[in-house]
């Protein structure tokens, strides 16, 4: 019956705790093998206690802290600069992190350590199965009730979870946020539409306006790139010199993308849709400050020919820079009630001919539009095309506790 079940699993669980523990003692001389897969056992243990309804995680959370913190220090007494996980050390600092997600109590003070090794655990240069730890660890943690962060940090960790390349870890990511379901949308599809709409991973004003100033500066280097190479291409009379030297800024090899899942765009977009939904506000002078900035970034444009002009606005690493800085903006100003920037002569030429029609768009709302004004807040979401309509998505959004922000 399941009361013998619970009680067998939890002698097996405290006899792997127990191995766990004596092996630890030998510090630096443990043997990392035996703890990979002690460790890994005692996951799969406490995964099959939780499910039968087991409720004692609490020398699960003290041994996965002590398994962390070895775990730690091995990297660092190794590694010369910084932390450096071999395969073996890795493992078991995933394996640390779910044991830490399973078993942390409010009577154990991990929560701080717990969300930290989740994000670290993130790092797009670590393996899969690393990534896949995060994304469990996380899921349990909100769905045990005893999740306690909210903020920056847990949005930037699900929103990075949520992009991840691996489809599994996608998958379980979706799972703290949606509950499984047969529909034909992908489950990160429904997971991000539903994202929107909740309290309990709230991004900050803050964290967008950070968010915002980092794709300023991305899109000015981009910008610069491109119209010096479309202005040699246009040119004639161009030196063979000025030819042979046209990607001079640019890296022979091309660093190739961490992971190429992921989508700058999308995060800012579900952010300003979060706050917008949550009618969150925000000081003038933010608002005021990212006008100017904007203004800067599209004046920089205005100094070419409206076919350069119309090029560099749909060439595919411009496009989503100058959009997420337009949409920003538009964001902050409804948030702050104010009107957006006044159109400078030199910004209307960049509108003037045929750029990309999604940016004309969200100018045209940023530029023309008085806040507040009635139905500015659905008009702003319509700009974020990257995020699955609720109309058209199903989503079922998973019955976990929120907090009130």
């Amino acid at each position: 019956d399941d009361s013998t079940a619970v009680n067998l699993i939890a002698k097996i669980q405290t006899t792997l705790v127990s191995a766990l523990e004596n092996e630890l003692t030998r510090g630096f001389a443990a043997h990392p093998p035996s703890l990979r897969r002690l460790s890994r056992c005692l996951v799969e243990c406490a995964e099959a206690y939780r499910r039968i309804g087991g409720s004692d995680f609490s020398r699960v959370a003290s041994v996965g802290e002590s398994l962390s913190h070895w775990a730690k220090s091995v990297s660092n007494h190794r590694g010369e600069n910084g932390i450096v996980y071999d395969e073996n050390t890795s493992s078991i600092h995933g394996n640390a992190t779910e044991l830490l997600a399973s078993g942390q109590t409010q009577e154990l003070d991990s929560g701080v350590e717990l969300s930290h090794s989740i994000e670290n655990l993130c790092d797009p240069n670590l393996s899969w199965r690393l990534h896949f730890s995060s994304a469990t660890s996380f899921r349990n943690w909100v769905q045990s009730g005893r999740y306690s962060t909210t903020g920056d940090l847990a949005w930037d960790t699900l929103a990075t979870l949520l992009q991840d390349d691996d489809n599994d870890v996608r998958f379980v990511a979706s799972q703290t946020v949606t509950i499984s379901s047969v529909s034909s949308t992908p489950v990160a599809e429904r997971a991000i539409a539903s994202l929107t709409s909740r309290a309990d991973f709230f991004p900050s004003v803050m964290s967008l306006v950070k968010r915002l100033h980092e794709m300023i500066e991305n899109t000015e280097n981009r910008v610069s790139i491109c119209t010096k190479e479309l202005l040699v291409g246009l040119d004639e009379n161009a030196a063979a010199e000025s030819l042979a030297n046209i990607g001079t800024e640019r890296k022979i090899f091309e660093e190739e993308a961490v992971n190429s899942y992921t989508e700058a765009s999308l995060d800012l977009q579900v952010r300003i849709a979060s706050m917008i939904k949550a009618d969150t506000k925000c000081d003038r002078a933010i608002a005021e400050d990212m006008n100017t900035r904007c203004n800067n970034v599209l004046s920089s444009l205005s100094n070419f020919p409206l076919v350069v002009i119309d090029e560099t606005t749909r060439a595919n690493v411009v496009f989503g820079g100058l959009h997420s800085i337009l949409l920003g903006c538009l964001c902050l100003n409804y948030m702050a009630s104010t009107q957006g920037p006044k159109p400078r002569k030199d910004v209307m030429l960049v509108f003037n001919g045929d750029c990309h029609p999604l940016l004309k768009d969200v100018f045209c709302t940023l530029f023309h539009s008085p806040f507040p004004q009635a139905g500015a807040s659905l008009q702003i979401i319509k700009h974020c095309f990257l995020i699955p309509e609720e109309s058209t998505v199903e989503v079922q959004t998973a019955s976990l506790p929120t907090q009130q922000i």
